[in-house]
């Protein structure tokens, strides 16, 4: 055999114990996410994404979505599917009445929906092959498969799964456009991200930031700014931003609905502009439009007006600039912090002088500057993981750094699946060992942090350990009873609406034991100065994924 033989040989061989390694890692996450799906609680927005499937689905009906803020397509992929096979398998009725059957119904959507999932590690391990090789795409697909923010939302029926494997297939395609220019990469980019739009809003910041990374390629290779880039870039951009808008209105159907829900007067409107350009503006406010742009106004005027935050013991009605640093420091685990600050420090050793890797790095923090400045509503992590492809990409191009690097990455995927498989199926707690866990996390972060409202079952199951907390109070932060999974005694439900009208004013109970929501007594939820004491006072039970503290009647209820 020629030594070019051996090579060709030796190159297939790589080729093949890649794919063999990306194959393990999906199966790997899809059991992880599987069996986590019939374990954890509905979480607060699946609520309500099970209710308006189920409507659509009998009905037709689905302008409530686009009312709340929400796109259109997301919760259809994620769900059509499975109603269909429900409908044909002879439970349709679970549709017909979605709230008591949650708990059954939302373990089968949530395994039907992640196909997602895979779309978006396959897609991230080609990528990482095509700009770092064979070993650089096991290793991203094994971050990927590990990761516990990706584990952990991959199982919800949210908008998060869906944004991220369109955000990959979208930072994939512009990759191979820029750096090979091929402008099919572009169309893939675009429609990917159009898709994307109708996912989650988020997926708009790729226009100006996959705009920033063609500007850094095309001033590498000597173009002038003022008049040959800007041009270029301007008009790709307009072009990205048509293609996305007619991708949305294709998959949307041209769904269009007003922009107002009201016709005739409209008072908000006139005491801020006048009588006069009222009535003209009113009539703009009356004409249709299609419903996913309807649903982006919406998005708007929640974030002008801001929301509920919290962060280091601290409620505040806007947010915080540091709130994602935070975020990510504790959420994150220490495998990747330590992968994140090896890459940075070996990075001469891992460029290769090809101007489109520059976009690794561009999206990512484009992403985290963008969440930083212009959100008011600090919710979570979630919003930043349109960003995960592309940084598990930058992280994977650690095996180019010589035996160090490699090390570094066999030891941080160890580390991080370690760190997984010690909180599942609780991943959505996850909070690292430097935070103190998720015991320690829940001062830092709240909210789908921690506590989404998913800690039902988990209630339940301490309730069936220990019968005597069957005399209970329980003051739950979420949607829907938590008796449909089983939960006893008295059931208090708090939502995030800021109307404070039916809140309790104090801690009242007649049982023996008081449940609590962490997100109600670390979070921004529910009134102010009720449950706050409670983080002096010592439970005598935890849930197993800690969402719900136990008390005794006694040492909470004041008499």
């Amino acid at each position: 055999m020629s030594p070019r033989q051996e090579t060709a040989g030796g190159r297939r061989g790589r080729e093949a114990a890649s794919w063999l390694a990306v194959l393990v890692a999906a199966g790997v996450g899809v059991g992880l996410i599987w069996d986590a799906a019939g374990r954890v609680g509905s979480t607060y927005d699946e609520v309500t994404y099970l209710n308006v499937a189920a409507e659509w689905w009998r009905t037709g009906r689905q302008e409530s979505i686009a009312r709340m803020g929400s796109p259109l397509t997301f919760w259809k992929l994620q769900q059509a599917a499975v109603l269909a096979w429900l409908d044909a398998s002879g439970r349709g009725g679970w549709i017909d009445h979605p709230e008591p059957n949650r708990a059954w119904l939302l373990p089968v959507v949530r395994r039907g929906a992640v196909w997602i999932w895979v779309v978006g590690l396959v897609a991230t391990a080609v990528w990482a092959g095509m700009v770092y090789g064979p070993a650089a795409r096991a290793v991203a697909a094994g971050l990927f498969a590990f990761g516990p923010n990706l584990v952990a939302h991959g199982t919800l029926i949210t908008m998060e799964a869906p944004v991220t494997a369109c955000a990959a297939v979208s930072g994939l395609g512009a990759w191979i456009w820029l750096d090979r220019g091929w402008r099919g990469g572009w169309w893939l980019s675009a429609v990917a991200a159009g898709v994307g739009l109708s996912c989650k809003f988020t997926i708009l910041a790729f226009v100006p930031l996959i705009g920033v990374g063609q500007a850094w390629v095309l001033m590498r290779r000597g173009n002038r700014f003022w008049a040959e880039v800007v041009p270029r870039v301007v008009g790709c951009g307009v072009g990205y931003l048509v293609v996305m808008a007619a991708v949305d209105g294709v998959i949307t159907g041209g769904a269009a609905i007003p922009l107002s829900e009201t016709r005739g007067e409209h008072p908000a409107l006139e005491a801020w502009v006048g009588p006069e350009l009222s009535r003209v503006l009113g009539g703009f406010l009356e004409q249709r439009w299609p419903q996913d742009f309807v649903a982006f106004v919406r998005q708007m005027q929640h974030q002008a007006s801001g929301g509920p935050s919290y962060l280091l013991g601290e409620r505040r009605p806007r947010g915080w600039f540091h709130y994602y640093l935070v975020a990510l420091a504790v959420k994150l685990p220490l495998g990747v912090l330590m992968m994140m600050g090896a890459r940075a420090v070996w990075d001469r050793r891992v460029a290769r002088g090809r101007p489109a890797d520059g976009l690794l790095l561009v999206i990512p923090l484009g992403l985290l500057g963008l969440a930083s400045i212009g959100s008011t509503r600090n919710y979570g992590v979630r919003y930043l993981l349109p960003a995960a492809p592309a940084m598990v990409v930058w992280m994977a191009g650690l095996v180019r750094a010589g035996w160090g690097g490699r090390v570094v990455c066999g030891l941080g995927l160890t580390m991080t699946g370690l760190a997984t498989m010690g909180i599942h199926p609780h991943e959505l707690t996850f909070f690292n060992r430097l935070a103190g866990g998720p015991a320690g996390g829940r001062w830092i972060l709240a909210d789908s942090n921690l506590d989404w409202g998913q800690g039902a079952p988990e209630l339940a199951r301490l309730q069936r350990q220990r019968p005597e907390l069957a005399d209970l109070t329980t003051y739950y932060f979420g949607q829907g009873d938590p008796g449909d999974y089983g939960v006893q005694g008295r059931r208090i439900v708090i939502d995030a609406s800021s109307d404070p009208s039916g809140m309790p004013r104090r801690i009242e109970a007649e049982t023996a034991y008081v449940g609590v929501s962490s997100s109600l007594i670390w979070g921004p939820w529910g009134p102010e100065g009720v449950f706050e004491r409670l983080r002096e006072i010592e439970p005598v039970a935890w849930t197993g994924d800690r969402t719900i503290a136990v008390y005794r009647r006694e040492d909470v209820v004041a008499e």
